[in-house]
């Protein structure tokens, strides 16, 4: 024990001598060879009738979710992030391991170049441990290092089984979206990802020509989507015990919540126009406007506080924030109006159920107007949205679907037309 100690030491050590003198990426390449070395075999090994699934490596807490929700279910689940991916939704310790640190444990330090090079190290055994990756556009366990992108190929090579989930970010190609509104509501918030567009869309075209699965979603929003594997319009879930319904008191005031995680892409300036407008003519509004808030203080604020969730008007779908709300029995208004986006999750999938208050920047006053002056309604909305994501977004609802993607994979079954067939 002590020379294994010594020996990780020494191992630090070294790469740090070694990034004094600007040879991190040759040292790169001595462990990537040494990766693949290491990992060669798997191409040859029987493949298991196991069910043992990656959930990486961006930092969105449904890597979290999803993973509690097959751990009794499946042979092993684990979310595993980068070492320095924390944010005020979920620091990088809630997951359950960290890349860097998966099975050497190295000094800790924060320096990226050494970092890479331990996550290189780590992945050798990762890709012993999983059979199934669930990953965005950004990549696998290698997405840090030089072979960036290219690591499908690798995981294709060792008979790895990949099935890609975008989450945003890494998947807009801002030129070829279908909607002005969202391209211009991206450039307000997201501007910096300007810089990633080569990137993104490159990732895209080798991506989709090597992965396993892909779920329609409404992330998909660019015009470079040209196959799926499964309709679900979305597949986010949340903790329903956490997010859950109570009694609300009577009052004169209504409160009104808006939790953008960029306010351009949410619609916040017309949201915020419309109340104040609504304000001006005499209803009694509190206004809440949630951001940077930490998930067990938002749950208690939804639950007690909120009467209406007014969630984004721009994009055209649902996301976390709406589940959340309607998890906690507020009715939730968002942008669910009518295109071919919205129309062929009605016809393929279970949307046309979903409860959610539709409305976009022409009509937010007058919607939110509606429910002002209809408690019923919203008391109405509010259970029926409990009610949709408990059958769709519960964790024991999404790891189903998640089950029934990794049994299609194992004996190669068509999911495409599942909820119709």
């Amino acid at each position: 024990m002590f020379l294994f100690k010594v020996f990780k030491k020494l191992i630090y050590y070294f790469f740090s001598f070694l990034e004094l003198f600007f040879l991190s990426k040759l040292v790169q390449l001595l462990l990537l060879f040494i990766f693949f070395i290491t990992t060669f075999p798997l191409r040859w090994i029987r493949s298991s009738n196991k069910s043992r699934i990656f959930f990486g490596t961006d930092p969105i807490i449904n890597n979290i979710l999803w993973s509690k929700s097959l751990k009794d279910k499946i042979d092993r689940s684990d979310s595993v992030v980068h070492f320095h991916d924390d944010s005020f939704i979920a620091k990088a310790e809630e997951y359950d391991h960290i890349i860097e640190f998966y099975f050497f444990k190295f000094p800790k330090t924060y320096n990226q170049k050494i970092l890479t090079l331990y996550a290189i190290l780590n992945s050798i055994i990762i890709y012993y441990k999983y059979d199934f990756f669930w990953i965005s556009f950004n990549g696998g366990p290698l997405n840090k290092t030089i072979l960036g992108r290219y690591e499908i190929l690798w995981l294709k090579f060792c008979k790895k089984k990949v099935i890609l989930f975008p989450f945003g970010s890494d998947s807009y190609i801002y030129s070829e979206l279908n909607d002005k509104t969202l391209q211009h509501a991206l450039l307000s918030s997201q501007y910096h990802h300007l810089d990633d567009q080569d990137k993104i869309k490159k990732n895209k075209k080798l991506f989709f020509k090597y992965l396993d699965f892909y779920p329609a979603s409404f992330q998909d929003n660019d015009s470079y989507i040209p196959k799926w594997s499964f309709v679900r319009p979305c597949f986010f879930c949340t903790n329903i015990n956490k997010f859950k319904p109570s009694h609300r008191p009577k009052k004169d005031v209504v409160t009104i919540a808006h939790a953008p995680n960029h306010r351009g892409f949410k619609g916040t300036y017309f949201i915020q126009k419309a109340i104040n407008e609504l304000m001006d003519e005499g209803y009694k509004i509190e206004f809440l406007l949630i951001e940077g808030m930490e998930q067990d203080d938002l749950a208690k604020v939804f639950s007690e506080k909120v009467d209406i969730l007014v969630d984004q008007i721009i994009f055209n779908g649902i996301a976390m924030c709406a589940i959340e709300g309607m998890s906690s029995g507020i009715p939730v208004i968002a942008n669910l109006e009518e295109t071919d986006t919205v129309l062929f999750f009605k016809r393929f999938s279970f949307l046309d159920e979903c409860p959610i208050f539709s409305a976009n920047i022409e009509n937010i006053k007058d919607k939110i107007r509606e429910l002002l002056d209809d408690e019923n309604k919203r008391s109405t909305l509010g259970k029926l949205g409990r009610k949709y994501v408990e059958k769709y977004h519960s964790p024991e609802a999404v790891s189903s679907d998640i089950l029934k993607i990794i049994d299609s994979l194992k004996n190669n079954k068509s999911l495409l037309n599942y909820y119709i067939d």
